[in-house]
Formats: structure tokens, C-alpha cells, sequence
């Protein structure tokens, strides 16, 4: 379910599945949140794609190194003014 919900982002998914870092990076960040949460910030990152501040993640391995980046980033659009919803950053 973790590697179905990059499809929008990614439109080569589906490879992703029979790679072992990219299912370890899944348990991984399961650890930290529930999928529900996930879905949100992988929906906040499809929203923002076109932002060039946006970190670039496509894949639950980019998302787990470069998690830190994008709550910051999320962080720096709640200051700014931006008044899109930051989904649970």
C-alpha cells in the first residue's frame, strides 16, 4: 500500500516493489507514522511537485532520506504566508 501511493509522482511504481531498500525504507518510515499520515505528505509532495524549493522525492527511500528537507520545507510555507494546507508536516 506504502509503494501504491508514489504512483501519481512516480509513473514508473511499480518497479519499486520487487526492489528490498525501497521495501525496508517502507517499514521503516511505518515506524514513524501510520500510512494514513503518509498518504497525506505524499499528496502534499505530488501538490508541490511544481515548486523548485519542493524537495524531489519520488520513491519511499528518497522520502525517508530526505524527510527532514521536506518538513522544513513545509515548515518554511506556513511562515511565508502560503495558505495551502500543509498535510501533516
Amino acid at each position: 500500500d506504502f509503494i501504491e501511493m508514489f504512483k501519481p509522482i512516480n509513473p514508473t511504481y511499480s518497479k519499486l516493489f520487487k526492489m528490498k531498500n525501497q521495501r525496508k525504507s517502507c517499514e521503516n518510515l511505518l515506524k514513524i507514522r501510520p500510512l494514513k499520515e503518509w498518504e497525506s505528505v505524499v499528496k502534499f509532495i505530488g501538490d508541490k511537485i511544481g515548486d523548485r524549493y519542493c524537495p524531489r522525492i519520488a520513491t519511499p527511500s528518497q522520502l525517508e532520506d530526505k524527510y527532514a528537507n521536506l518538513v522544513a520545507y513545509g515548515s518554511s510555507l506556513k511562515t511565508s504566508g502560503d495558505k495551502n494546507k500543509i498535510y501533516g508536516l
